[in-house]
């Protein structure tokens, strides 16, 4: 079985994607790179625009994108 992989600076450290059909490689990158800039809309508090740092100026009721509330539910599981 042969495999493929790419590496990148992600988020103050390095991620590794490593796939075992290296035909698909550019497809799983957009993938992952899809997701997290999901998981970074959600939840970097380093951003003003992010959906955490805008649910501390709110308070009572709020509507989650489904990607914080899976976030959340991780958190909670972990």
């Amino acid at each position: 079985m042969s495999t493929a992989s790419v590496e990148w600076e992600l988020w103050s450290t390095r991620a590794r994607l490593v796939v075992t059909n290296p035909a698909v490689l550019p497809t799983a990158r957009e993938l992952v790179d899809s997701y997290l800039a999901k998981v970074d809309d959600a939840a970097n508090r380093f951003r003003e625009d992010s959906e955490i740092s805008r649910l501390t100026e709110r308070s009572g009721w709020v509507t989650l994108s489904p990607t914080m509330a899976h976030l959340l539910e991780e958190a909670l599981v972990a």
